[in-house]
Parts: C-alpha cells; structure tokens; sequence
C-alpha cells in the first residue's frame, strides 16, 4: 500500500471533491484520479460512488469503513519513519507558564547550540496536569509551582522567586515599598502562587473580600491591571518583564510573602529511550548551577 494513495484518498474524504483534493495536494486531477483508482484495485472494493453531475462525492459503505483505517495506517507510517530516520533522542518538558523564562530557555537554547542529536517537544501545563503527564511518563521533565505527592515522582526544588506588587494606580504612595494594608483586596488581580503564599494572603486579608479576578495568565494581568487602581501579586521576574513593556510600576512588600519555589520533577523510572537525553539535560543544569550561581538557587 503506498504512502501517497493513502494521503490522497484521505484528502478526498475531507474535501469530498477529486478537484479540490487535487489542488490542495498540487496534483493533476488525472493524477489523482488514476491513484484511487490503483487503491481501489489493491483494496478489491470501489470506495466512492461515481455518478455523473454530483457536486460532492459519496463514499461506497467499504469507503467509509476504509477512512478511520487509512488514518490509523497513515499515523503508524508517520510513526515508523520517525523511528527509523528521526532524530536518535527525544525530551519532553512541560513547564507552568510562570518559570522563569531567564532560567528554562537558556538551558534548551544550550541543549540546542552544542547539538545533541535530540529533539526537544516543550508544551506549557498546569502543574496538576504537569504531575499526571509525568506520572504517566506523557513527558520527561516537568517544572512546577508547588510539591503534590504522586506514585513514582521525584520532586526537586530547582528555583526561588521573590513576589511583589505590579499596579499601574496613581495613587499608590510614591515610594517602592507597600504595605499590605495600602491594598484594597477587592482591586486585586489574583494568581495562585503555592499553598505558602495561599497561607500568607489568607492572613493579610480575610477570604470575605474576594479579588475582583483570578487568573492564570499573564497576558490577562497584563491587560486587567491597564487601567485604575487594580493591583497583582507576581514573581519579580515576571514583574519586571511587565514593568518594562508598560506603564506599570513594581513595590517591595513590607511585609512580604514567602518566596514563591518552583521544583523540578522527573519520574522515578524514565523510558530507556530516554533516560541519556535526561542526563543531558542535567548536566547542563548543573553546569548552569556552577556558572551563575543566582539562577537557579537552590534550596
């Protein structure tokens, strides 16, 4: 069965059109009419009704019980060829969207830069879902914002990150450093930075007084804190990224939460194929941890 016939018939049951599935595959329509016409020979079995002056083609019953095949069939290709023509390792890291970007990039740009012979995959999760994926060996490294006991998950402490507040109000006093009694709860641009700093807030200001919005975007504290007297809580990296694409202007808590810590987590027993891409990467951090002592700190 060859790989191009495949690509065609499945470009016909999504176009439901020889012409436009020709066009799109930038083939003649004859082209791709005589290779249906080889499949249906190989597959002993017509699999679209031919009837002169219909607009959109009709799918014979073995057509449509031969679709969700073709697409398995093409999935298992695809799967095939990266085993045997792709890249020798493969790393999966899954990150919350608030790990310092100074921190992460750097260590996959250097991955990158002394060429490895791997392929990096790095998606942005929640931590809850950041845990499952690991614990599922879904990923291969995950940084998170707090520790969550799951089966077979080796947690890290790899970073501290101060917290302050981000506003963009007027009528904040003049100085860089604010009380917490200064700020309104009900103005407040909330984020959950951790169970530590969940405590700390809790005791500054009653849980009666509910935050006006809670997120965990920041493009969406960005962009709420625009206008008024809205404050947010964020770790001093993020703070500082915001303060110098806008308006805003950051304060030192006088008395401050915790320091927010982000942690590493690995499974316990990695995939084989992927354990060498692993220690790679740990060397790096560690050459990291060396070279610049301040990023990350450890605990």
């Amino acid at each position: 069965m060859d790989y191009r016939d495949i690509e065609i018939f499945l470009e016909i049951s999504r176009t439901h059109n020889i012409t436009k599935a020709a066009e799109n595959l930038f083939l003649s329509q004859t082209s791709v009419s005589h290779r249906l016409k080889r499949l249906e020979a190989e597959l002993g079995a017509p699999l679209i009704t031919r009837q002169r002056g219909m607009r959109s083609l009709e799918f014979t019953p073995r057509g449509e019980a031969f679709i969700p095949l073709a697409k398995r069939w093409m999935d298992l290709y695809k799967e095939v060829e990266i085993c045997i023509n792709g890249p020798e390792m493969t790393l999966s890291i899954g990150a919350i969207h608030s790990v310092n970007p100074g921190f992460l990039y750097p260590l996959i740009q250097r991955m990158i830069q002394e060429k490895h012979g791997l392929t990096i995959y790095l998606s942005q999760m929640s931590s809850i879902d950041l845990y499952k994926a690991i614990e599922n060996q879904q990923i291969d490294i995950g940084f998170v914002g707090f520790r969550y006991h799951r089966p077979h998950v080796h947690v890290r402490p790899i970073l501290r990150q101060t917290l302050c507040v981000v506003s963009q109000s007027p009528n904040f006093c003049p100085n860089t450093v604010i009380s917490p009694q200064e700020l309104d709860p009900q103005l407040e641009i909330y984020s959950y930075w951790g169970p530590e700093y969940q405590a700390w807030h809790d005791r500054r200001w009653s849980p009666a007084f509910r935050p006006c919005v809670v997120t965990d975007s920041m493009s969406n504290v960005s962009l709420l804190l625009s206008g008024g007297d809205y404050w947010s809580i964020l770790p001093s990296n993020l703070a500082f990224d915001l303060v110098q694409t806008s308006n805003l202007k950051m304060y030192q808590l006088s008395d401050p939460p915790p320091e927010r810590v982000c942690y590493m987590i690995t499974h316990q027993f990695p995939k084989a194929g992927h354990k060498q891409a692993i220690n790679i990467f740990n060397q790096i951090l560690a050459q990291t941890e060396n070279e610049h002592h301040e990023l990350p700190l450890q605990i």
